[in-house]
Order: structure tokens, then C-alpha cells, then sequence
């Protein structure tokens, strides 16, 4: 199973899954619900970065993310793109995503951490 493949199927077992969060500070509430979809995997592996890549670019989202857990579409195939350099960094979090929102060990906090390398922008 190849980094894309590992990253696809770490996200398929959450599709099942929201996460409701309540934060609150000074008296004020915000309230948020976490879902996942097929189709929002393919702009958080980056795959919309790959512009010169047709399949990546035009497929029907929840579609690419079938083709990738079928071994149809690749890893290496992303690495033919002259902009996997700008996608590539978001994998190797991306498939500790599940880590990331399961229980820590022995407490009932929840954690959830940004996967995406600190950069210049917001």
C-alpha cells in the first residue's frame, strides 16, 4: 500500500464518524460539527494542487478517492506532477489523521491538530 493509498483508507474509516465540538471562552459558546465525505479527500490530500494532471483535476472527487483505495490511481503517479512538491507535504500528516482525533490514552479529552506545515500565510 503505497503513502496516497494509506492516506485514503485512514480517511475512509472515519466517513462513519462526526466529532461535535463545543469550545467556550468568557461566556461564549462556538459549536461545530467535523463530518467526512469522499469528496473532501481529495483537497486535503492536495490533489487539486496537481494541475497538470487531468485525472487528479477533472475526476469526480469521491470518485478519485475509490480509484486511489483500489490501487488504480497512485502514488507514484502524483510524483509525475511538476507540482507534487506543493501537495506532498499535507500526506505524511494526513495519514495520521485518525491518531490525531482519537482518545489519548486513559482520558476523555479529544485532540485534534492542524496537518498542514507552517508557512508564510494564515
Amino acid at each position: 500500500m503505497d503513502l496516497l493509498q494509506e492516506c485514503a483508507a485512514g480517511f475512509e474509516r472515519l466517513l462513519p464518524y462526526q466529532y461535535h465540538i463545543v469550545a467556550g471562552r468568557k461566556g461564549k459558546t462556538l459549536e461545530f460539527t467535523i463530518s467526512f465525505d469522499r469528496a473532501d479527500f481529495h483537497h486535503l490530500a492536495g490533489l487539486h494542487k496537481l494541475t497538470d494532471n487531468i485525472r487528479f483535476l477533472t475526476g469526480r472527487r469521491a470518485n478519485i478517492m475509490q480509484e486511489i483505495l483500489s490501487g488504480k490511481l497512485t502514488f507514484a503517479q502524483t510524483q509525475q506532477s511538476v507540482f507534487f512538491q506543493q501537495m506532498e507535504p499535507r500526506l505524511k500528516p494526513l495519514v495520521h489523521l485518525e491518531e490525531f482525533l482519537a482518545k489519548r490514552t486513559g482520558n476523555d479529552t479529544q485532540v485534534c491538530r492542524t496537518f498542514f506545515p507552517k508557512a508564510e500565510k494564515d
